[in-house]
């Protein structure tokens, strides 16, 4: 999550679990909850470019896996459901929102893809992934935060183990964290008896990136650094950063 809010309020709203504020700043648009940490930043210009680092560094999961089949949990502004969309259109999307307020903004606000191959769900998330069937996705995102932490449900076992069960054995979880990188953090060790490969990605302000894959990657991760080199190209960003700051947990590798 990032901490850096200004700039012109274009829309307020407000529900049962507190404030939505919409503001544009040179040229983006950004989604906040506190004035205090964004949830979502968007390029006015270019819409599908992802400006956040958490956002950039998440998608490049793309060099690993190319999925047809995915499920993002947590909305915001859309930025990661526009950009997945955008890279690879054929790719069936869902994207699981609790709050409406968020919903209806993210349409009005940022734009939202209108396609076939999205479907938009207003439900809570572990409920909605509980009723999600076996082995149904190869890809979920999972970006859920509150004003300034992520939801408490995005750190928990049941969690953890209901997205294993949702995968099938070509997928990958993505999950975006506050806090520094740490492979000895509990929840990550026992991660190991499910995912075969989990990947860590530092980024700026002690956030990180989770990549849990049901299939092991080969040995030498540099394999990839082509696919990423494309995906730079794709995306107009600079993904190779991430990609050199990836720590393999050594202790399931």
């Amino acid at each position: 999550m990032e901490e850096h809010v200004g700039g012109r309020l274009v829309h307020y709203a407000c529900d049962g679990l507190g404030d939505i504020f919409v503001l544009d700043e040179g040229g983006q648009r950004v989604l906040t909850f506190d004035y205090t940490h964004e949830q979502s930043r968007m390029d006015l210009g270019r819409p599908h470019r992802l400006v956040h680092e958490h956002a950039q560094a998440m998608m490049m999961v793309l060099a690993f896996h190319e999925p047809r089949r995915a499920l993002q949990l947590g909305l915001g502004g859309g930025c990661l459901l526009r950009a997945l969309h955008y890279l690879r259109p054929r790719c069936e999307i869902e994207s699981i929102e609790l709050r409406a307020r968020i919903h209806e903004i993210a349409g009005e606000f940022f734009g939202l893809p209108d396609s076939p191959q999205v479907r938009l769900t207003l439900a809570d998330a572990g409920e909605a992934l509980a009723k999600t069937p076996d082995t149904s996705r190869d890809l979920i995102f999972a970006d859920m935060f509150h004003a300034n932490c992520v939801a408490p449900l995005q750190r928990q076992q049941g969690f953890m183990g209901e997205c294993h069960r949702v995968l099938d054995g070509r997928g990958w979880l993505v999950a975006n964290y506050d806090g520094p990188a740490d492979g000895d953090e509990p929840l990550f060790r026992w991660m190991g008896g499910l995912f075969p490969e989990i990947l860590l990605c530092p980024i700026r302000d002690e956030n990180h990136i989770l990549f849990a894959g049901r299939q092991k990657l080969p040995a030498d991760l540099g394999l990839f650094r082509q696919r990423v080199v494309g995906l730079e190209a794709e995306m107009e960003v600079a993904l190779s950063p991430y990609f050199d700051r990836l720590i393999r947990l050594s202790q399931f590798a």
